[in-house]
């Protein structure tokens, strides 16, 4: 009888043992939706813990979710939540995790987030999901509660870039080069367009509120509105150009020195919405 009482007790701890699956939870965060974000943009990544590497041990793993896949060349998979996309890849993103994908065993994971179709705001939970081996789940992940702000209006780069062409300075300092450039406002609501406000900041000593200074000691650049008006440094421009159409204007600073060489200046622009 106690060898019997013995077996039983050593099957039920080999079942407990093996049943044993790692879970993943995540805290919540907050995605911030930009007006003219492409579909397949980065939103955010979440490291998983390294328990959670160590469990994946072994060379081949397959992901198990209801949602389907959004580009099989990333290993985007859709989810419930309207417009978000995920992929689980290791820290790099160079090895995803789909269906009986290949894996170093003890690798570290990341699940990414991404803009997969139209955003909207509110509050979300994505449906958890496993990560099996060839046999059984390793891994079950409780993706992170979402909180998604829709922002009416962004800009399509980070970087504006306005090149001028060579010149020479003649005595008077006449007819300068200048350049036209465009802020790549996009509203999601095209009555936006006319509550949005801009400010060119520079950080240092202009040569006035309306110049900035160069490497040049004699030149200085101005930036003029559609009515070629200069804008004044570091403050709220009090009607931005219908357009966001300005151009850069380069100027003699007088009572300078002339020299010659190349020249760069860097300027900020704030976007904000009344």
């Amino acid at each position: 009888m106690p060898i019997k009482n013995g077996a039983l007790l050593a099957l039920v701890v080999s079942f407990s043992t093996s049943a044993t699956t790692l879970m993943q939870n995540m805290p919540a965060i907050t995605l911030q939706n930009m007006a003219g974000q492409e579909d397949g943009t980065l939103l955010k990544t979440v490291p998983l813990s390294a328990q959670a590497a160590r469990v994946l041990n072994e060379t081949q793993l397959s992901i198990a979710t209801d949602a389907g896949m959004w580009d099989s060349s990333r290993s985007i998979f859709k989810t419930t939540v309207p417009g978000i996309g995920f992929s689980l890849c290791d820290n790099d993103n160079n090895r995803c995790i789909s269906s009986l994908s290949d894996w170093i065993p003890g690798e570290s994971l990341s699940l990414r987030l991404y803009k997969i179709g139209n955003l909207h705001g509110g509050r979300y939970a994505i449906p958890s999901l496993s990560i099996y081996g060839k046999t059984h789940p390793l891994l079950r992940i409780n993706p992170p509660a979402l909180i998604v702000n829709t922002t009416l209006c962004g800009v399509t780069t980070q970087r504006i870039k306005v090149t001028f062409p060579s010149f020479t300075l003649n005595k008077n300092g006449e007819n300068l080069p200048s350049v036209g450039f465009k802020i790549p406002v996009i509203c999601l609501n095209p009555d936006d367009y006319g509550k949005v406000d801009l400010q060119f900041t520079y950080h240092g000593d202009l040569i006035d509120s309306n110049t900035l200074p160069t490497q040049l000691g004699n030149i200085g650049i101005q930036i003029e509105d559609d009515h070629n008006m200069p804008v004044v440094f570091n403050t709220v421009l009090s009607q931005s150009s219908p357009s966001f159409t300005y151009r850069a204007r380069l100027i003699t600073v007088p009572g300078e020195t002339a020299h010659y060489g190349r020249f760069s200046a860097d300027a900020t622009v704030l976007i904000t919405l009344r």
